[in-house]
């Protein structure tokens, strides 16, 4: 726990400003942070401390993280409290009353006064808090050296529950990314309901600055966060490769706290990686391509996009005795690579069958001569088209009259709306990967979205684009009044992952879920199919099945 001290003060010291200059290194910032993170030491030996029953705990069981979380304020896990250990709790004295206190974050119980160096040493060496009591035995008890406690309380001393870049004393600013490959119809979505929703809150909040300010001490905590939020559009021009100058150009115009929603077609990596470099959390994008970084912490996501709906197929397909021979069709793009390649490497974990990739220049019209060949030659029996619909036309063209092939599959994250050009027998024989909520029961589910959209005069020609930016602006603003006034970055990450598992709304995903560490909510997809029941099934209705790989 004392070493957890050491890396977060070393983290936090290494990021205050002219620490860096001043210092010429961010050696210190490495190890704290993974001491801090890994429970590794200095010369990368484990962490190591006495558990419950005696026992010796080493790395990343005692890593300070695990328990107190990246922004130090602590968890709880059923009736156990994880205290906060930011230094301005600790060193603060307790005297209010427990409902403030427990809105506060200030874990634990009754008033208590505030730790001073030598109690704080204590406490993490012993297990013993400021006024006697025996800590929970959870708590590791570490050993430690002078020099090593000394650095560990000066980081928690440091720790501070300071605000993030983006806010005032009466503003949130927040940010919204258009990439280039987005829609005009999806812009027009998203601004409308994003300027509607924030212009909503801040009517309905009107007033609170006023108690925050003159409230009595028993409900300040509850007006705390309360401020006005500023929603800026920021578009993006040109390759991706000059992204990332662009982003961080409007962040020196007008730092913002986090990034909401927002549209990337093509790619989302460049987004990802300024959010992570930056610290700033990016929260639900609307993109079928998210980012990756070794270290993912600030990007919260509603799925992984193309690549949960070929994990999808592949496990559907795993149980299908005719499914021997896969032949699958893609653009020569970065969506159509990663569906591909995930779809490839799924299918092969799971069954011991060739897959045939075919791959299809962008902009290139398929090459019907070849794939015919290729559809009689090698015996394929089932197609996954990685391909938008304007793609499809000769593709049905060739299959309606190919008997071998028994199973087309399509993706929803190409063909936006349900297939109904095909004839009886190719319908029979087409299926629908979806990580939505089947067209005929959205309207049901959306129905809180919908009557807020018609209430506010909001309603736009983009569902999809509109539901998800209703969402991402939702759960920003309450999970930023549940932080109070600890408007943390960190900490509105790990107040937002509890929250999925108790929403009244999914957007136009069927349910969300997100444990400690999980970024990404959605964790299944349907298979929808076949298109068009057997002739001998009268009022038959579409087979759905839900798969989490």
């Amino acid at each position: 726990m004392l070493r957890l001290a050491f890396a977060s003060t070393l983290l936090l010291l290494t990021s205050l400003p002219g620490y860096a200059a001043e210092h010429g290194t961010v050696t210190d910032l490495e190890i704290g942070q993974r001491i801090y993170r890994d429970g590794i030491l200095p010369d990368g030996q484990p962490v190591q401390a006495l558990g419950a029953g005696g026992s010796i705990l080493s790395g990343k069981a005692v890593a300070c993280m695990t328990c107190h979380r990246r922004s130090g304020f602590g968890s709880a896990e059923g009736r156990r409290q994880v205290p906060a250990i930011t230094g301005k709790i600790l060193y603060e004295q307790r005297t209010h009353a427990y409902r403030e206190i427990q809105g506060g974050r200030h874990r634990g119980e009754g008033a208590r006064p505030a730790y001073t160096d030598s109690s704080l040493a204590q406490a993490i060496t012993q297990g013993i808090d400021n006024v006697g009591r025996r800590l929970d035995p959870l708590m590791p008890r570490f050993s430690f050296t002078d020099s090593e406690l000394a650095l560990v309380i000066k980081y928690l001393k440091n720790l501070e529950t300071l605000h993030a870049p983006g806010i005032t004393d009466t503003q949130i600013h927040l940010a919204t990314v258009f990439t280039p490959d987005t829609s005009d119809d999806q812009k027009i979505a998203v601004r409308t309901t994003l300027t509607a929703l924030f212009r909503q809150i801040n009517a309905e909040s009107r007033h609170e600055d006023r108690r925050a300010k003159y409230g009595p001490w028993s409900e300040h905590w509850d007006y705390g966060s309360y401020r006005h939020f500023e929603v800026h559009f920021w578009e993006l021009s040109g390759p991706s490769s000059q992204w990332g100058e662009q982003l961080n150009k409007y962040y020196a115009q007008q730092p913002v706290y986090a990034l909401v929603n927002g549209i990337g077609t093509e790619t989302w990596q460049p987004v990802h990686d300024f959010c992570e470099t930056n610290q700033i959390p990016c929260l639900f994008p609307s993109t079928e391509l998210p980012g990756k970084s070794a270290d993912h912490f600030y990007s919260l996501y509603f799925s992984t996009g193309v690549e949960l709906e070929a994990r999808a197929a592949a496990q559907y397909l795993a149980k299908q005795t005719t499914a021997e021979h896969v032949l699958q069709l893609s653009r020569n793009d970065a969506k159509g690579y990663r569906a591909v390649t995930s779809f490839t490497h799924a299918w092969q974990t799971a069954v011991p069958h060739t897959v045939i990739e075919h791959r299809l220049t962008t902009n290139v019209n398929l090459d019907l001569e070849a794939l015919t060949q290729l559809l009689t030659t090698r015996h394929v029996d089932t197609i996954i088209a990685w391909l938008p619909e304007e793609d499809l036309s000769p593709l049905v063209t060739l299959l309606d009259t190919t008997p071998s092939v028994q199973r087309l599959m399509l993706s929803n994250s190409y063909v936006k709306t349900t297939p109904n050009a095909f004839t009886p027998s190719l319908g029979a024989k087409t299926y629908l990967l979806s990580q939505f909520i089947p067209e005929s029961k959205r309207a049901k589910h959306l129905v809180r979205y919908l009557s807020w959209a018609k209430t506010n005069h909001a309603e736009t020609n983009n569902t999809l684009a509109s539901a998800n930016a209703f969402y991402a602006g939702m759960m920003t603003v309450n999970a930023t009044r549940n932080l109070r006034a600890n408007l943390v970055r960190e900490h509105l990450i790990e107040e937002l992952e509890p929250m999925m598992d108790n929403g009244l709304y999914f957007s136009v995903y069927p349910n969300f879920t997100l444990g400690p560490n999980q970024k990404f909510a959605s964790k299944g997809c349907f298979v929808i199919g076949p298109m068009y029941p057997p002739s001998n099934e009268k009022n038959a209705v579409l087979k759905t099945e839900w798969i989490v790989p």
